[in-house]
């Protein structure tokens, strides 16, 4: 990469940052005191119990995400785009089923918990809404792979950028379904803000790094090094 290029990337990462700060704040605080307004503190709440019950799956990632941004960038580095889109590919591939499983596991005695952390009368409602809690941090855990790419494409303005847009695609579908579904469509609109995310990072990757094909591949060899990497991080 030739220097004014770099310097105009870093320039357009920190601006994107800034921006993507900005916008998220305005969005949660919008969207806050919208569903204050519309459904109360006490549904808000029972939706902020219910996503860290099944958050703690997260530490089944193994830093595996985190790890694809050095490798991406190692790879590149090296010039060697295969590689490249070989880490992001197992990555994804690794932790759709990792995670998947595991929160398969934990989703009994996720329901279980949520009796005893939310009141009585709420319970048959958190319950209801906790499939959509497990979909979004499932899909959202794979986006987090698009994003680590994009960084070790150097492209932290790109992913800034789409997490920026997820947050006013949040916003716009919380206004649009909360008025008929209630807290179902809140947690309907993270989940379609989480496939948003996951869509558009992916073609951004795909648009830095071509050899990132539409069907993933699997390496076992690659794994391994990334394994190693990412519990250290963790």
């Amino acid at each position: 990469m030739n220097g004014p290029l770099d310097q105009r990337r870093r320039r357009a990462s920190v601006i994107a940052s800034v921006a993507q700060v900005i916008v998220s704040g305005l969005v949660y605080f919008v969207m806050f005191r919208y569903l204050y307004g519309r459904l109360g503190v006490e549904k808000i709440g029972i939706w902020s119990l219910v996503l860290p019950a099944t958050s703690v799956s997260r530490i089944g990632e193994f830093g595996l995400p985190a790890g694809v941004v050095r490798f991406v960038a190692q790879a590149l580095g090296r010039n060697d785009r295969e590689r490249a889109a070989a880490v992001v590919d197992t990555v994804v591939l690794t932790l759709a089923a990792l995670m998947g499983g595991l929160l398969l596991t934990l989703y009994q005695p996720s329901l279980a918990l949520i009796g005893y952390v939310v009141p009585a009368g709420d319970v048959p409602l958190a319950r209801e809404i906790l499939p959509y809690a497990v979909a979004s941090l499932w899909i959202n855990v794979a986006a987090s792979v698009y994003s680590g790419g994009l960084d070790g494409c150097m492209r932290i303005d790109l992913r800034c950028l789409a997490t920026a847009a997820s947050h006013l695609v949040l916003l716009t579908l919380v206004l649009i379904l909360t008025p008929g579904m209630g807290l179902h469509g809140v947690a309907l609109a993270q989940v379609l803000q989480a496939l948003g995310l996951l869509l558009a990072t992916w073609w951004l990757l795909r648009v830095q790094l071509p050899t990132l094909r539409g069907t993933p591949r699997w390496n076992s060899r690659l794994l391994r090094e990334m394994i190693g990497y990412g519990l250290s991080f963790q």
